[in-house]
């Protein structure tokens, strides 16, 4: 699957063409690395001990509807647009 057309990129990228990529040349004043990030913090409780109160492929199939259920609530509600 392809974002664009085929022969566009090869189109753009031919030395000259206005709308193709420009050589800006070396960029001055770099830092040679990058600083490593941070490592990231786990900010989700741990989980619970045992099975939850509901043993087996019940209770297995039971905590599985109730969390893609809340995965899809909080994906379609709690997007922060």
């Amino acid at each position: 699957v392809c974002i664009h057309k085929p022969g566009t990129v090869e189109k753009n990228a031919f030395p000259g063409n206005p709308n193709g990529p420009v050589d800006k040349g070396p960029v001055s004043g770099a830092a040679v690395t990058a600083a490593a990030a941070p490592a990231a913090v786990d900010d989700e409780a741990p989980p619970p001990e045992g099975d939850g109160g509901i043993p087996g492929v019940v209770g297995a199939v039971l905590f599985l509807i109730k969390n893609l259920v809340l995965m899809v609530l909080k994906t379609v509600f709690f997007t922060g647009n």
